[in-house]
């Protein structure tokens, strides 16, 4: 990035593509029950809003999960392992 060759959006382009692939080996992890679209979508949000006002913290850690506030935790967890 620092060096001209990457844009912050394409960074941030490139961390959703891996949010993506997360989500999908969550929903993987119990294949009777799918993160609802509203829930998804929220989760989608929330990182991409993280990655825009506070992306230092989010591509240091870059640990999706614990970077959610918990009552989404709560929300992934209660839709999936009912």
């Amino acid at each position: 990035m620092f060096s001209g060759d990457q844009t912050f959006e394409s960074l941030i382009n490139a961390r959703m593509e891996e949010l993506d692939l997360w989500l999908l080996k969550l929903e993987n992890c119990n294949s009777k029950e799918k993160i609802p679209n509203l829930l998804y979508n929220t989760i989608k949000v929330f990182i991409e809003d993280a990655f825009i006002y506070d992306y230092n913290l989010i591509i240091e850690e870059f640990d999706f999960y614990d970077e959610l506030p918990p009552s989404i935790q709560n929300e992934i967890s209660n839709s999936l392992f009912k």
